[in-house]
C-alpha cells in the first residue's frame, strides 16, 4: 500500500512538472514568434505636441516612405481612430497586422489627405532581430529542465528550476507584439501562459527563496518565509489585473508611478542583495571544509553574474527619478552588453557545481513534505 501511494504521489508530481515545463516553453515560443514575425516598422519618427503626432523623420524604404509620407506631416488618424496621444499610437501598434492596408489620415500644408499604408514583415534576417538575451534565456530554460530532473523530489532544485525558468521568460510586461499573438491563441494555451506570467510578478521572492534554501534553509520557522512572501504576494495581487487588462484590453498605460518605482528599486536591492547575502552566510556556515570547497565556484559565479544585473534593475526603476550620472551609467548600452556576458557566470557556475561537485547532495537541505511546517 505504501508503495502504491508513493507511486501515485510521484505521478502527480511528474504531471505538475510537465505542466510547468509546457507553460514556460509555450511562453518562450510565443515571445520568440512575436519577435521574429512582427510586422515591419511603419518607418516614421515623431513627437507629440498640441494633441497631434508630428512626423520628424521618414525612412524612404519603409511602408510610410513608399506611401509618400514626408517630414512635417501631421498624422490625424489611422482608419477611423484618431491619434492624439502616445496611447492612441500604442493601440495601433498592438492591433496592427501584416499585409493589411491602413488609411492614414494626415494634414499637410493645411490640407487633409487620406494615404494608404501597407505594413510588411521586417526586411532583414529575422534572427538578427532577436536580442542576445533571448539566446541566454533559451539556455536558462534548458538548464531549468535539466535541474528539475536531477533531483525531482528536492525543494531546492524545484525552486532553482523555477527561478531559471522565470528569468528565461521575463520581462514583467509582455511586448505589444506578444500580446497580439497571445490574444489569438486558443483559450487553454492562453491560460497556460499565465503560469510564467505570475512567476514574473513573484520573481524577487523566488530569487531570495532559492538562495535562502541553498545549501540549507536560513529560516527554520514558517513565519520567516511569511515575512519574505507576504509583501510580494500583495504587490502581485495589485498588478495581476493590470497585466490582464494589458493583454486582453489594450492599450493600458505601463507607466509606473514615481513612488512605486522607488519601492520596486528598493525591493530589487533587498530581495536580490539579501539572496546573495544568504548564499554567503550559508556558505560560511557549512561545517565541512570539503563542502565549502564544492560550493566555492558557484558562490563566485553567482556574485559575478548577478551583481551587475541587480544594479541594472535598480537603475531601471530609479533612472527616471534622478539625474545622477552613476544611476544612468547602469542603464547605458555599454553596461547592458557587459552584464549579458557577465550574467552567464551564474548559470555556468551552477551547472558546473551540480555536475562536477554534486552540490545538491550537500546535507541539511529541505525536501518536499506536505506535513512539514518547519520550513
Amino acid at each position: 500500500m505504501t508503495t502504491e501511494v508513493g507511486a501515485k504521489r510521484n505521478l502527480r508530481n511528474s504531471l505538475w512538472i510537465y505542466l510547468l515545463a509546457a507553460s514556460f516553453l509555450t511562453y518562450y515560443a510565443v515571445m520568440i514568434y512575436a519577435e521574429l514575425f512582427q510586422p515591419g516598422r511603419t518607418g516614421i519618427d515623431f513627437e507629440f505636441s498640441n494633441g497631434s503626432l508630428n512626423i520628424t523623420a521618414v525612412d524612404l524604404r519603409s511602408p510610410a516612405g513608399r506611401a509618400g509620407l514626408v517630414v512635417g506631416d501631421k498624422l490625424l488618424r489611422v482608419d477611423q481612430r484618431f491619434i492624439r496621444t502616445w496611447e492612441d499610437w500604442r493601440h495601433f501598434l498592438v492591433i496592427r497586422q501584416t499585409h493589411r492596408e491602413y488609411r492614414f489620415g494626415i494634414e499637410r500644408a493645411g490640407q487633409e489627405l487620406d494615404v494608404p499604408v501597407v505594413l510588411g514583415r521586417q526586411a532583414d534576417d529575422p534572427l538578427m532581430r532577436l536580442e542576445r538575451k533571448r539566446f541566454v534565456q533559451a539556455f536558462l530554460l534548458l538548464l531549468s529542465i535539466i535541474l528539475v530532473c536531477y533531483q525531482p523530489g528536492e525543494c531546492v532544485t524545484r525552486v532553482g528550476a523555477l527561478l531559471l525558468a522565470a528569468i528565461g521568460t521575463a520581462p514583467l510586461f509582455p511586448s505589444t507584439e506578444m500580446i497580439a499573438v497571445w490574444r489569438g491563441l486558443p483559450s487553454l494555451a492562453g491560460l497556460l501562459l499565465w503560469i510564467p506570467q505570475i512567476s514574473h510578478l513573484l520573481l524577487l521572492p523566488i530569487f531570495f527563496t532559492f538562495f535562502a534554501l541553498f545549501p540549507k534553509a536560513i529560516f527554520q520557522k514558517t513565519w520567516g518565509w511569511s515575512v519574505v512572501w507576504a509583501p510580494a504576494l500583495m504587490v502581485a495581487g495589485i498588478w495581476a489585473p493590470h497585466i490582464y487588462a494589458h493583454v486582453y484590453r489594450p492599450p493600458v498605460a505601463e507607466e509606473v508611478p514615481g513612488w512605486m518605482r522607488l519601492v520596486l528599486g528598493a525591493a530589487v536591492l533587498i530581495y536580490c542583495g539579501g539572496g546573495l547575502i544568504a548564499l554567503l552566510l550559508n556558505y560560511r556556515s557549512l561545517p565541512d571544509a570539503q563542502d565549502r570547497l564544492r560550493l566555492r565556484v558557484f558562490v563566485l559565479g553567482a556574485i559575478i553574474g548577478l551583481t551587475p544585473v541587480i544594479l541594472f534593475l535598480t537603475a531601471i526603476f530609479w533612472g527616471t527619478l534622478t539625474q545622477s550620472p552613476l544611476v544612468w551609467f547602469f542603464v547605458s548600452e555599454g553596461y547592458r552588453h557587459l552584464l549579458v556576458g557577465l550574467f552567464l557566470a551564474f548559470p555556468l557556475s551552477l551547472i558546473y557545481a551540480v555536475v562536477r561537485h554534486r552540490v545538491f547532495d550537500i546535507p541539511n537541505q529541505i525536501t518536499i513534505n506536505p506535513m512539514n511546517r518547519d520550513l
